[in-house]
């Protein structure tokens, strides 16, 4: 579906020749030659064919198979929140130093007679009972299941109103959240003030799923088929996946060592005025050096290299909503940041020009309009753009 599954699947299909002579990476169907670099010195090994099946994928993704090997099984740390009990379909832990919920949901299917209803009941019931100040769904690991089995959790948090609030509700996505849990993470954005933690997810907001399955007629292989359209969203969004609000990406080196990044940045979190706001305050104070240089740290910062596309959105859609009523120079102020913080983009230009024209200023908007055109030919209304161009020459 996108670039995060892509990589979520690809040490799977990794151990096996045949597919990699398939896809040109190698010559070879019954052993494979990896050429490796550890501590600075270049070595090679050879590994034999996998006799098991590509897709005998774990129902949890958190076992260790027998025979495999674990980069972190001589860590004298104990394991991370995530990795515990990691046979368990669910897990919840209660830190009572942070008065923190953790709550792992790894696969959305009922675990014999722990069925998700009851045990997010039960969650939900002690978190309501208790001294707890944060809580985290953990649905890094979610590879999907059964959509009709989400209500219990979105109606849960719903009704939790001390924890449905920005700060305190906290969703960790990852390149397994994936389908099912797609579906539980729209909810979870449109019904609830979640802040979502981590990796992007690994599946369209709007995509296909449920599979079938197909024999093909003249080799006989079996293929999966993504059949059933599921419109969770506006249809108008086109988002390859849902991307969190804070983003923290765990090396080989946290795993190896039981690390949990994402779990630090949850516990030092302290919620802040929304930049829009803050940069929307500052422009109407006429103070727009530092709204920039505010936008420009921003966007700067490691946990926010998601908001880009947001960011600019944001600034536009003030920008309007300023020159709606009326204040023209504050307007023209947020679109000219815009054109700074967003060089490449055709739209950001456009706007600018669109204000300049309202404001009287030909001359301008002829410049960026073209510029617009200039950096980015084939944006939505380079079409129209290009009309303008040619009435302001006349």
């Amino acid at each position: 579906e996108n670039e995060y599954g892509f990589l979520s699947n690809v040490p799977f299909f990794l151990r096996f020749p045949k597919l990699l002579k398939v896809a040109g990476i190698t010559k070879e169907t019954e052993q494979l030659r990896i050429q490796y670099e550890k501590n600075g010195v270049t070595k090679e090994t050879t590994l034999p064919v996998d006799k098991a099946e590509p897709l005998a994928f774990q129902m949890t993704g958190l076992e260790v198979r027998n025979g495999w090997t674990d980069a972190n099984k001589n860590a004298k740390k104990p394991l991370p929140y995530w990795r515990q009990k990691g046979d368990a379909f669910r897990n919840m832990i209660y830190l009572p130093e942070s008065k923190t919920c953790y709550i792992r949901h790894s696969v959305t299917l009922n675990e014999q007679q722990e069925t998700i209803k009851k045990f997010f009941t039960e969650a939900y019931d002690f978190v309501e009972k208790n001294e707890v100040e944060k809580l985290v769904l953990d649905v890094r690991m979610n590879g999907g299941g059964n959509n009709t089995l989400n209500k219990p959790i979105i109606t849960g948090i719903i009704g939790l109103k001390k924890i449905n609030q920005k700060g305190k509700f906290f969703c960790i996505t990852g390149r397994r959240t994936f389908s099912a849990c797609q579906n539980l993470v729209n909810e979870l954005e449109k019904f609830t003030e979640v802040t979502f933690v981590g990796e992007p997810t690994a599946e369209n907001v709007n995509f296909f799923g449920d599979t079938k399955t197909e024999t093909l007629p003249n080799s006989k292989i079996q293929v999966f088929c993504s059949w059933l359209w599921w419109q969770n969203s506006d249809p108008r969004d086109k988002r390859k996946a849902t991307q969190p609000h804070l983003s923290v990406d765990m090396t080989f080196a946290d795993y190896a060592n039981n690390r949990d990044p994402v779990m630090n940045v949850i516990a030092s979190y302290a919620p802040e005025a929304p930049i829009g706001e803050t940069i929307k305050m500052l422009v109407l104070q006429n103070n727009t050096k530092e709204a920039l240089a505010k936008a420009e740290a921003y966007l700067k910062s490691p946990l926010n290299k998601y908001y880009h596309d947001r960011m600019e959105s944001g600034i536009n859609d003030t920008g309007y909503g300023l020159l709606n009523e009326g204040k023209m120079q504050e307007a023209k102020s947020m679109f000219e940041m815009n054109v700074k913080l967003f060089p490449a983009s055709g739209n950001a230009y456009d706007s600018f020009a669109e204000c300049c024209l309202k404001m009287g200023l030909r001359k301008e908007a002829k410049e960026y309009y073209q510029k617009a055109i200039r950096v980015e030919p084939d944006y939505p209304n380079a079409s129209e753009a290009k009309k303008i161009v040619a009435d302001l020459s006349h």
